[in-house]
Order: C-alpha cells, then structure tokens, then sequence
C-alpha cells in the first residue's frame, strides 16, 4: 500500500513548441482556426494592474 491517494499520470507525449502546441489543438478542436485573430492582442499591463490594484508604489 502507498501513501499517495492519487496515482501520477503521466503525459504520452509533452508538447514544448508552441507552434506544434497550436497545430495539435487546432487539429483537435473542430474549426477552432476560425476564432484565431489575424494579429496578437495587446494587452496595457499598466491599466490592469491598476484596476487589479498591483501597480508598484
């Protein structure tokens, strides 16, 4: 008997490039592409960690 309640699964294979990371879920999930946007988003971390109220003093 072990202490451990909950065994370790363990992945059959880990996925470390992003962009092979992206293909294989967009290969997963049925016209997934069709929600990607055309450019990054950009993101004012200043406006939010104000809002969040984690700005630096």
């Amino acid at each position: 008997m072990t202490d451990t309640l909950i065994e370790t699964q363990r992945p059959r294979r880990r996925i470390t490039d992003q962009a092979e990371a992206l293909a294989a879920l967009e290969r997963a999930i049925p016209n997934l592409v069709d929600f990607r946007r055309s450019a990054p988003a950009v993101l004012d971390w200043a406006l939010v960690e104000e809002s969040l109220g984690t700005t630096p003093i």
